[in-house]
C-alpha cells in the first residue's frame, strides 16, 4: 500500500449520506492508501494520535476538493 505525508492547513468538515459528520482538524498526517479506496490517516504532529480511518466516500471527498496537500 501506498503511503505518503500530507498537510492540513484549514479544519476540513466532510457530510456523507449515511456516514454522518466528520472533522478533520489542521496539521501534518501520514496517509496510507487501503485497497478498498479508503485511506488510513494518522497525525504525525502529535505524540500519540489516533489512526483515523477514511472510507473510499470520504477519501474521494477530501482528495477531489484538494483539502489536502500532499508533501
Amino acid at each position: 500500500m501506498d503511503s505518503f505525508e500530507a498537510k492540513i492547513t484549514d479544519a476540513v468538515d466532510i457530510n456523507t449520506i449515511g456516514g454522518g459528520h466528520f472533522r478533520l482538524m489542521p496539521g501534518r498526517y501520514r496517509v496510507t492508501m487501503e485497497k478498498n479506496g479508503g485511506a488510513l490517516l494518522v497525525r504525525i504532529d502529535i505524540k500519540g494520535a489516533a489512526q483515523i480511518f477514511l472510507t473510499p466516500v470520504r477519501w474521494g471527498i477530501l482528495d477531489a476538493a484538494r483539502f489536502i496537500e500532499r508533501q
